[in-house]
């Protein structure tokens, strides 16, 4: 660690010189100064603890000095560089509120103004830190971390040629606790990616490879002492896109690629690798009339979500929106065609219309569990807006149907409809009344029964009164009913808030209130929202209906008090039960306050937890206060 602080001191001091030197040679020539150095110092004094069937704490005093050098050298279009290196005293804490660790990052570009710059960026960071988790044995652990990565693009970009874009990271990090609870962590990551741009034939042509990798490990929270979770991932890409518009009113859009991605997590592969091919054609004639129409094909269904849900693939597919029921394991082949039109009968008026067909398909019979469905749906409506001389109104209603065949079984057929509605008025004095109300119904028989009802409503209302205080207060309430053949799901929810406004003061007054049923899925616990819950139920028959309710409050307020002195407050309270239980009671308190004297910014503040999950109390605190100074140097 000291080589490398040494390293980077003696660095800056041959770059100072070699750009003092340049600006010397400079003479009277028209550019900005050749070298700049500000930076900012920090001290202070902080304490954190908790109470969760042990009692840890730590305080320590903290210092740090962060730099800033930029500049060029030569010219800025030749090599400019911006280095921040910083020092720092004291143990660190996730609990507190000052810039930590001691390290230096770097940036410096080459050539910018010509036809290949390159850029590179490095950052190498160590702090010593205390970590206070929440409710785990892990809280007040002291450690030792550091971070490093590094960034190197190099850009091509000459005349009627394509342009090519060629990147390479690497990111590190360690965790070496200083007690035996849990084991060292380590990180690691690289990529490397391609990007080609071009336009000919008038066509726009973009292409792009990438891969990547990364080994990390996670910790075991329940049982810290056990070996960590290793977690594992290789992924290439290789995507292309093609656009041109053939016509004033016609475009067209294809866009197809491989990923070939493995993840390991805890041992178990898991194989995400598909191809897809996607293309859309859109179309507008005036200002009356626009469409698309989309079609595409993706060969493992499976693999794709599982890659949205680690990082998506950036191929820019269009994710389906249909309840189509795919099984957890196995490779299934999307198809998806759709499309969609819209005129404008009026000014005011909209008429539109849609309709889809998505279908999924197992290579080899047995291979899943259910390996064939598909959901033909057509939706249509209009939609009316106007806006008179004091408010305006904005409506609107669609009506669907759809047919729904899974796995050989009977097809399920549906209809739907929806509708909403808002006015605005503004009224003299500065009175601002709005409201809205909407609600949907669908119905699914035959082969799948279905019934969802959701409709809800919402009143805001501001006035500005005397002295300049502006008040505004918003109420919301909402309920949904979902019933299938043996589940019966129902929820509401409302709430209110009250805010007063001023030139020196904000306060917030807000309270909110669930109450319904949680799904609480076989493989796990966790809740799903009624949207979701079409698919959730046919796939897993095993599903527990757990009344729940949920009533949260809060309050804040924050004053400027004069012109350089400010302070605020929060308080903020969560009950939830389940079964008719009391389950968890969350509070917190927070106060604070800064005041700035000149160039030096005074910030304190204290922050407490309570929580009672009904088989222990658990309470952390925090105590800080720093003063700042930011200062430039030359």
């Amino acid at each position: 660690m000291m080589r490398r602080l040494q390293f980077a001191l003696g660095t800056l001091l041959a770059l100072f010189v070699g750009i003092a030197s340049t600006a010397q040679a400079q003479g009277t020539t028209q550019l900005p100064p050749p070298l700049n150095l500000t930076g900012t110092f920090t001290a202070g004094f902080y304490h954190a603890g908790t109470q969760n069937g042990r009692s840890v704490s730590q305080s320590s005093a903290l210092a740090s000095a962060r730099f800033r050098l930029s500049g060029y050298v030569h010219h800025p279009r030749f090599l400019t560089f911006d280095v921040k290196p910083q020092v720092s005293l004291g143990r660190q804490s996730n609990e507190t509120f000052f810039p930590d660790g001691r390290g230096v990052s770097a940036t410096v570009t080459f050539l910018s103004g010509n036809t290949f710059p390159l850029t590179i960026s490095y950052t190498w960071l160590g702090r010593q830190i205390t970590t206070f988790g929440a409710l785990d044995r892990l809280a007040g652990l002291q450690a030792d971390t550091s971070q490093s990565a590094l960034d190197v693009n190099w850009r091509i970009r000459f005349r009627r040629m394509p342009q090519i874009s060629l990147n390479y990271s690497r990111y590190t990090d360690r965790y070496d606790p200083l007690e035996a609870l849990t084991p060292q962590v380590k990180n690691d990551a690289r990529a490397f990616s391609v990007q080609v741009d071009d336009q000919r034939w008038g066509w726009l042509f973009n292409s792009r490879f990438r891969a990547d990798s990364s080994d990390s490990s996670l910790l075991n929270v329940f049982d810290p002492g056990q070996a960590p979770y290793r977690f594992s991932r290789r992924t290439r890409e290789m995507l292309g896109n093609a656009s041109r518009q053939v016509a004033p009113w016609l475009s067209v859009n294809l866009y197809a690629g491989h990923n070939n991605s493995k993840t390991e997590l805890a041992s178990r592969p898991f194989d995400q690798s598909f191809n897809y091919f996607h293309g859309n054609v859109g179309f507008r004639r005036g200002e009356k009339l626009t469409g698309t129409a989309r079609a595409g094909i993706t060969t493992n269904l499976v693999g794709f979500r599982l890659e949205q849900a680690l990082g998506s693939p950036g191929s820019g597919l269009p994710g389906s929106g249909s309840p189509l029921l795919v099984p957890g394991r196995g490779r299934l082949t999307l198809l998806t065609f759709s499309g969609q039109v819209q005129y404008a009968l009026t000014k005011n008026l909209r008429v539109n219309g849609q309709v889809t067909r998505d279908s999924t398909r197992a290579p080899t019979a047995g291979v899943v569990v259910s390996p064939d469905s598909s959901l033909t749906s057509g939706q249509g409506g209009l939609t009316y807006a106007h806006v008179f001389r004091r408010w305006q109104f904005q409506s609107g209603y669609s009506g669907s149907v759809g047919k729904f065949h899974y796995d050989g079984a009977n097809p399920s057929r549906s209809i739907g409809h929806s509708g909403h509605g808002s006015a605005s008025f503004e009224a003299l004095r500065g009175t601002e009344i709005t409201a809205s109300a909407r609600g949907s119904w669908q119905r699914t028989k035959d082969g799948f029964q279905l019934e969802n009802r959701e409709w809800g409503m919402g009143l805001s209302a501001s006035r500005s009164v005397a002295a300049g205080w502006r008040i505004r207060g918003t109420y919301n309430f909402e309920k949904t009913f979902f019933d299938t053949t043996n589940i019966r799901f129902h929820s509401s929810d409302h709430g209110f808030s009250v805010t007063a406004t001023h030139r020196r003061v904000d306060m917030t007054l807000g309270r909110q209130l669930r109450d319904g049923l949680t799904f609480q899925p076989a493989f796990g616990v966790g809740s799903v929202s009624p949207v979701q819950a079409q698919a959730l139920v046919a796939a897993m028959p095993s599903l527990l209906l757990i009344p729940s309710s949920s009533l949260s409050s809060t309050a804040a307020i924050s004053v400027r008090l004069v012109r350089n002195l400010s302070g605020r407050f929060l308080w903020s309270r969560n009950r939830q039960s389940f079964s008719g239980g009391l389950s968890n009671h969350y509070t917190q308190w927070e106060a604070g306050g800064s005041y700035r004297f000149r160039r030096l910014t005074f910030d304190f503040g204290y922050i407490r937890h309570e929580q009672d999950f009904g088989v222990g109390f658990f309470l952390r605190d925090r105590f800080y206060f720093r003063v700042v100074r930011d200062f430039r140097i030359f």
